[in-house]
């Protein structure tokens, strides 16, 4: 994956980072940082809304977010890749 564009959105809490990534077949993962507060830990929480698989993780001071058109299953490895630990249910 490379990194083809970004933005820097309003969240809720502050700031939030959108990092766009594409692969050489056009195949695109977005990742989101933010440094809101989160309940959740380094486990990862899937949920899949209107054909798009999304992920989240808190550690340290960030929440990640990896969103693509992916299956649960290909979403769990781009996360961990990046650092989430592996959800309860694999």
């Amino acid at each position: 994956l490379r990194l083809v564009g970004g933005r820097l959105l309003a969240g809720d809490q502050g700031p939030v980072a959108q990092l766009i990534y594409e692969d050489a077949s056009g195949y695109r993962v977005t990742l989101c940082l933010s440094s809101e507060q989160s309940d959740s830990g380094p486990e990862l929480e899937v949920v899949t809304l209107h054909g798009l698989t999304a992920g989240y993780w808190h550690e340290g001071d960030l929440t990640y977010a990896p969103v693509a058109k992916a299956t649960e299953q290909q979403l769990v490895t781009i996360a961990t890749e990046l650092g989430a630990d592996q959800p309860d249910w694999l």
